[in-house]
């Protein structure tokens, strides 16, 4: 393994993206997860009551995250791709028993490292461990400004900006293939009261569209 940063956590900045990715998660639903939301299986609909292992998720056929708490006091199950599961699983094993180690109850999914210092208005929940929404931002603004440098200044696949909501958006936009635009199924699958949200989610983002043009 390089050298990083001792804040460094990559593992735990992976499973993020995939998560992301593979969900259509919001900043804060993801933030807001605990371990015990991760459960094996399809038919569960409460937290587990024994915490998953990176070995039972890397043999595991089906994983939900479920009784996630959206907008407006809704709840919803989410489905975990192949590749966030193993991404997660690498998480669990590499690097969050470390910071887990040092809370008394570290009940998050997601934790900061140990190493940060907290700000005196820091909440209850960052020192419990639990990551806060603007250390994700943190993440992928560099993760954008690490794609940017390995482009040229005027390479069309350059992004103006990189943000969690543009995965959401992304996930949006496969699921509406997916499901040949079913409102039922987008609205709860993204977790939306409301149908008139849809759209937002279902139409690709600019840099997506910009994409498309390059592929023809």
């Amino acid at each position: 393994m390089p050298a990083v940063h001792a804040h460094a956590r990559p593992y735990r900045d992976r499973a993020i993206v995939y998560l992301l990715l593979a969900t259509g998660l919001r900043r804060e639903e993801l933030v807001n997860l605990n371990l015990d939301q991760v459960v094996l299986g399809t038919r569960s609909d409460a937290p587990s009551k024994k915490l998953v292992t990176a070995a039972l998720l890397r043999e595991a056929r089906s994983v939900q995250l479920v009784q996630v708490h959206g907008k407006n006091r809704t709840l919803r199950n989410v489905f975990v791709s192949a590749e966030a599961r193993v991404a997660l699983a690498d998480y669990l094993e590499r690097e969050r028993p470390v910071d887990a180690a040092a809370f008394s109850q570290a009940a998050a999914l997601f934790l900061r490292a140990t190493s940060v210092r907290l700000t005196t208005n820091a909440s209850v929940e960052e020192r419990s461990g639990r990551l806060a929404v603007r250390s994700v931002n943190d993440i992928f603004t560099k993760i954008g400004h690490w794609y940017n440098g390995e482009l040229k200044e005027d390479d069309p696949r350059r992004l103006a900006t990189f943000h969690p909501h543009l995965l959401r958006h992304t996930f949006g936009v496969s699921l509406a293939k997916a499901t040949n635009a079913e409102e039922l199924e987008l609205q709860r699958r993204l977790g939306h009261l409301s149908r008139k949200y849809i759209k937002v989610y279902t139409v690709p983002a600019a840099e997506v569209a910009a994409g498309y043009v390059e592929q023809v």
